[in-house]
């Protein structure tokens, strides 16, 4: 929800109001010879006006397969990817090579499109970096996700929408920002982790284009601002 009406340099209204929603399933089979297999869909929305134009719903497709690496420490994955609205690119297979090597302090994943390492140098304390597509984040935390964790990170993301009023279908409202945020993790019962981060918010921008970072549809800046976030997962 935007306080106030936002106009982009070429006269496009954006939405006050932008919803997302989505609901899929997944699906993983252990194989013989420590292999495995993973198929992923998705179906949801992500615009101004819900469920009211087929044009704007989003849906996405996705299979893996793994085997081990030249060590009992590294793994290899396969992967290819579809969707109407990725980040990595609208309506064309998204294929996908994943390098894994675990140690007792680190994990990482190294390839494209994802990049991600674990490290627990000495303990409690934490390191972790990912890289998808446009999103990157780092993180530095002490304690435990299994118990009580604080952290400090920095964070580069992109959310793409369908607004109702595009004049082409292939073209995505953009909105990005860069956050440098402190928080706590807590483990509230057995199945539900708690998080609360608080931090500033800067680099923030909309823009309409048929790609990332093409805003030939016109663009407007936000202003930089301070952010609160509370999120609640549940592991069932």
């Amino acid at each position: 929800h935007f306080g106030a009406p936002l106009v982009l340099d070429s006269g496009f209204a954006v939405p006050v109001d932008l919803y997302r929603m989505e609901v899929g399933s997944q699906y993983f089979q252990r194989l013989r010879g420590m292999k495995s297999l993973g198929l992923r869909a998705s179906v949801g929305y992500a615009g101004d006006q819900p469920f009211q134009n087929s044009n704007d719903v989003t849906y996405s497709v996705g299979a893996n397969y793994g085997f081990p690496g030249g060590s009992e420490k590294s793994y290899w994955v396969l992967a290819i990817y579809f969707s109407n609205n990725s980040p990595l690119g609208d309506f064309i297979p998204i294929p996908g090579v994943e390098y894994l090597y675990k140690t007792e302090n680190f994990t990482g994943m190294f390839g494209f499109p994802v990049t991600s390492i674990q490290w627990t140098p000495v303990y409690p304390w934490s390191y972790s970096f990912s890289f998808f597509g446009p999103t990157v984040q780092t993180e530095i935390g002490y304690g435990t996700i299994e118990k009580s964790q604080v952290f400090a990170g920095a964070y580069f993301g992109m959310e793409l929408y369908l607004p109702s009023q595009r004049a082409n279908n292939v073209d995505r409202l953009i909105i990005q920002e860069l956050r440098y945020g402190v928080g706590w993790r807590l483990l509230l019962s057995q199945s539900l982790l708690g998080e609360l981060q608080a931090g500033w918010a800067s680099n923030r921008y909309i823009y309409l284009g048929q790609s990332l970072f093409v805003d030939d549809g016109g663009e407007t800046h936000l202003d930089d601002d301070w952010y609160l976030t509370w999120n609640l997962k549940l592991k069932l």
